[in-house]
């Protein structure tokens, strides 16, 4: 028997979660980028794109603060983005893999709006 997920069910973990999630960025080592956390922000949810999943994206751009020192050195680049659940004291809900990129002392990272997404299945067998 197949678990389903239903749309309200999706939009409400978006809302929810999500929505009052945090992102950090995560080092080609492993480790969390010491520059802290940023809140996601407001989720925009697609319910009807796709008919097997929801699709979960950013509304306004996810910005980190500007860099007092190298908290990514070339060496040891930025290389996936990790949200964070704000409800259970910070667990690692997903993440995803990006363009290596360093993030040295005067830099600020962004993550543009719609750039950030995250798929449920409707329909998990």
């Amino acid at each position: 028997m197949a678990t389903e997920i239903t749309v309200a069910y999706a939009i409400t973990v978006a809302t929810n979660i999500i929505q009052n999630s945090y992102v950090g960025l995560i080092r080609q080592d492993g480790s969390e980028c010491p520059i802290g956390r940023t809140a996601f922000g407001v989720a925009v949810i697609d319910a009807t794109s796709d008919p097997n999943y929801i699709v979960i994206s950013n509304l306004d751009n996810i910005v980190f603060p500007i860099a007092s020192t190298d908290v990514a050195p070339t060496s040891n680049p930025i290389v996936q983005v990790g949200l964070y659940d704000a409800n259970t004291g910070g667990n690692l809900l997903a993440k995803t893999d990006v363009v290596a990129k360093p993030y040295l002392a005067g830099d600020q990272f962004r993550i543009p709006s719609g750039w950030l997404q995250f798929k449920i299945q409707k329909v998990v067998p």
